[in-house]
């Protein structure tokens, strides 16, 4: 064992050992061994040792710096020890040569220049109570058991000989691992050890370095993990107390602070010292990370919500020009067909202008349009409100064509956004009588243009990727109504009578729409879209769940997501809050019915919408560890919270595309560089945590090859990242493999030193938009994680989801695993808020709010977000 603070190791047998110092000229790159090391070999005579690996001479090192093993000494396999007090101080031999000796805490502090002063030396290296260290044999010494501990499993041949030429090590590191002697007085052996169990008081007596904050250990006392509630806004000086961080986001706000943590150092803070207004890596105690979800789901979020823009950027708006284009050259084909006839030319004048705004919109210019197409294209890009069409005379919410989620980014999807919504929100009614007679004029004409081969390929290249996305059109389109279209042919365009029949033909053909887009107490009539907004079971649930499906006394115009569709996903939870709407008439019955339609729902629509919301059902549902945290009703409000915030984000990602409810109205910088002599004695590896869910990560690396897959259909899916999205989607779905691997461990609490070394190590691939080079530490408002969706209207009033910046989270884990200790995570943040009707809400909007430190945003928390920290 070498016990000098360092000593020098030569090539050759020399005459004379010279002390290795900070003001030697060869300090930079001489050999050296250090405290802590144990070396192999032979004694070339009384003052020298001839350090061997296996039969390779390594180089010689002075005897007087060194220390023999006991001869007594009985090594075993690596076996876990929990460190039971507080501030035990390792010996480099069993009772001698304590790493508080000041020589050793002088040895491991660098300097910047040789020819100062001598430097303050460093707090004696020490281990707190609940750290675990691995014991590789024990000798009995003066009436004590020693515990030989390993602090690194470096081996003395990775250093001697490496096959990387690029791998530097440094020669204060040392030769081999580092090693110390812990009295067995001082250590639990983890294999006995009785971790707390589901509902066990959570003893804090167990842990170190828990901060003298009320609610913090009220919150860890009761539940076994603490939220805290104060917003992390990073980027900002001086915040006073929220828990914010100086540096500006690089990537986004959640996956920063995640990254951040893999180049934190350990500090020298005391427990006294310490402050939970900021994480514990960020104020300098290195805590065990906890790999949240909300991690993984909001990883996911990032890197669809940014490849769908690339798809639809690069393929589908121009995808859906050329639909129009097709179109309006197939109209002028069958033009003079039509105009001979009763009913075709105000059909062919409605369709004319129909496609003319879609172009115009799909361009971000004018294209010639008629008095009546220009007056309903100003209101689609005034979008405010809900009037009377010019078009088609109904009435339509033109609020909905404001370009909201990622729409708000550059112009041409601004385009898309409104031109798509134009062709997934107008609709055209079949009614059997003399008043639908036009829109049921217009349906047949649309049926017609799109069998023509061109157009029908153009149509479908378009509809089957949004199909196997979100889901099926939630309205009619030409594929339902076109062989009585076909059969009835141009005859029905002679006559009222003949459009009526073929109407009734339609009525009897058309689906049922199951998201009610109107706020009429009417029975909906069937409707056709060119491109229908796509049906998704949170909005038929809510489509149940609010007036006019339940009594208009009732007054309940809009939903509650966390009750209405999360406690269907299996949120305990969000179970009980449905018991707050008991009282209101048909609302318990009319949840039942739909939970009830679920499963079928899930297994006959295979699509990456679903699929997300299987996830959230196997986050709730799946079995949990014994960990005792995993087991408490508040970790069950903590999930919801989870859950809630990935909600938003989903409905976020796809607002263009999933049809919105409507209902009655209501009643890290780099260290600078050091030379010191030696490294500092290492603390043992960080036994963090992942959040324990093996089915939820296999559902999302089953949603990473779905979009893999998905922008195949584009063309997309290139194996250069520079280009594609596809790779970083490989590469997320091998970590979420990994996690799922490490959480079935978890469940059997039987981590190996690996997954911590894993879980340590952990970097997800870069989240960054492919194209970055308009983005900048002063222009990152594209990187901020807030957003906000507008998910149920109804009259006068819409409600939103948003999600808000990350919270800091901080959880009791006990197990044989990894013993007693805290580790610290983040979680999304999630707010409800009502808007006004007539308008919507952007991003920019909702970030504007956020990440001004001034604003309360009290008002906008769901109602029972105090139940997390009860």
């Amino acid at each position: 064992m070498v016990t000098a603070p360092v000593a020098r190791l030569y090539e050759s047998l020399p005459t004379k050992d010279a002390p290795l110092t900070l003001k030697d000229p060869d300090v930079y790159e001489a050999a050296r061994v250090v405290h802590g090391n144990i070396l192999t070999g032979k004694l070339e005579n009384s003052s020298w040792l001839q350090v061997v690996d296996g039969k390779t001479t390594i180089g010689y090192v002075a005897v007087s710096h060194l220390a023999q093993i006991p001869d007594s000494f009985k090594p075993t396999e690596p076996k876990n020890y929990m460190v039971t007090s507080q501030d035990v101080v390792p010996w480099l031999m069993p009772g001698q040569f304590p790493l508080s000796d000041k020589a050793y805490c002088i040895a491991v502090v660098g300097v910047e220049d040789p020819e100062d002063e001598e430097p303050e030396p460093a707090k004696p290296f020490s281990l707190r109570r609940g750290t675990v260290v691995v014991s590789i044999g024990s000798v009995a010494q003066n009436g004590k058991t020693w515990h030989l501990i390993s602090f690194s499993n470096t081996k003395l041949g990775e250093l001697a000989q490496d096959d990387d030429e690029n791998v530097y090590v440094a020669p204060e590191a040392g030769l081999g691992g580092r090693y110390a002697w812990i009295a067995e007085e001082n250590l639990q052996d983890l294999a006995v050890y009785k971790p707390t169990a589901p509902g066990e008081p959570f003893d804090l007596n167990r842990l170190s370095g828990v901060p003298n904050d009320e609610a913090y250990r009220r919150a860890l006392s009761a539940n076994g993990f603490y939220l805290d509630p104060r917003r992390i806004i990073q980027g900002k000086e001086d915040s006073e107390g929220d828990g914010s961080y100086e540096e500006p986001i690089t990537q986004d706000d959640l996956i920063d602070l995640y990254n951040r943590q893999l180049t934190d150092e350990c500090s020298d803070l005391s427990d006294e010292e310490r402050s939970p207004e900021k994480p514990a890596s960020a104020g300098g105690v290195s805590l065990p990370r906890f790999l949240t979800a909300d991690l993984g789901l909001h990883a996911m979020h990032l890197l669809f919500d940014r490849s769908l823009q690339q798809v639809e950027e690069k393929a589908m708006l121009p995808m859906t020009q050329k639909l129009v284009a097709v179109l309006q050259d197939e109209l002028n084909r069958v033009a003079p067909e039509y105009q001979k006839t009763a009913l075709g030319p105000d059909a062919m004048a409605t369709v004319k202008d129909y496609l003319d705004i879609a172009n115009s919109l799909l361009s971000g210019k004018e294209q010639n349009l008629s008095n009546r197409a220009k007056q309903e294209y100003d209101l689609i890009m005034a979008a405010a409100g809900a009037i009377e069409s010019p078009l088609t005379g109904v009435k339509e919410p033109y609020a909905l064509y404001k370009p909201r989620g990622h729409y708000t980014l550059n112009e041409n999807l601004s385009r898309y956004f409104r031109g798509m919504s134009l062709l997934g929100t107008v609709g055209f009614f079949i009614v059997a009588n003399e008043n639908g007679v036009a829109h049921t004029a217009v349906t047949a004409l649309f049926c017609r243009l799109l069998s023509a081969p061109e157009a029908s390929k153009v149509w479908n290249d378009l509809n089957d990727p949004l199909t196997k996305l979100i889901g099926n059109s939630n309205t009619n389109t030409y594929l339902t109504f076109a062989k009585a279209v076909s059969d009835a042919g141009i005859g029905a365009f002679k006559s009222k009578e003949a459009m009526i029949a073929l109407a009734s033909q339609l009525t009897e053909a058309a689906q049922k729409q199951l998201v009610s887009a109107s706020n009429s107490k009417d029975p909906q009539a069937p409707q056709f879209r060119l491109l229908g907004k796509r049906v998704t079971f949170d909005a038929m649930l809510y489509t149940a769940l609010t007036t006019p499906r339940l009594p208009l006394e009732t007054e309940r115009g809009l939903p509650d997501p966390s009750a209405d569709a999360l406690a269907v996903f299996g949120s305990k939870a969000g179970l009980e809050l449905t018991e707050e709407y008991a009282s209101v008439e048909k609302y318990k019955e009319n949840w039942e019915k739909a939970a009830a339609l679920w499963p079928g729902f899930s297994e006959e629509n295979d699509t990456f919408y679903t699929n997300w919301l299987l996830t959230l059902q196997d986050y709730f549902t799946e079995k949990m560890p014994d960990e005792a945290f995993c087991h408490t009703e508040a970790w069950q409000w903590r999930k919801l919270y989870t859950a809630a915030a990935s909600m938003a984000e989903l409905k976020h990602d796809t607002i263009l595309y999933g049809e919105e409810p409507m209902a009655m109205p209501l009643g890290a910088c780099p260290s600078a560089s050091f030379l010191l002599l030696a490294n500092p004695f290492p603390q043992p590896i960080l036994r963090g945590y992942i959040e324990p869910q093996p089915q939820t990560f296999d559902r999302l690396a089953d949603a990473c090859g779905r979009i893999v897959d998905f922008l195949g259909r584009f063309g997309l899916n290139d194996e250069y990242a520079g280009d594609s999205y596809a790779p970083r989607f490989q590469s997320l779905a091998d970590d979420f493999t990994h996690m799922a691997e490490i959480s079935r461990r978890e469940l059997t609490d039987s981590m190996t030193l690996e997954d911590y070394q894993w879980i340590n190590s952990f970097c997800p691939p870069s989240v960054l938009p492919i194209r970055t080079s308009d983005i900048s530490p002063e222009n990152n408002d594209q990187l901020k994680m807030a957003l906000i969706a507008d998910v149920a209207s109804c009259t006068n009033a819409t409600l939103y989801m948003a999600v808000g910046t990350p919270r800091r989270l901080v959880v009791f884990l006990d197990d044989r695993s990894g013993g007693a200790r805290l580790a610290e995570g983040f979680t999304m943040s999630y707010y409800e808020l009502l808007g006004d009707a007539s308008d919507r809400l952007t991003d920019e909007d909702w970030k504007a709010l956020v990440y001004d430190e001034k604003k309360d945003l009290s008002q906008y928390e769901p109602k029972w977000i105090h139940r997390v920290n009860e």
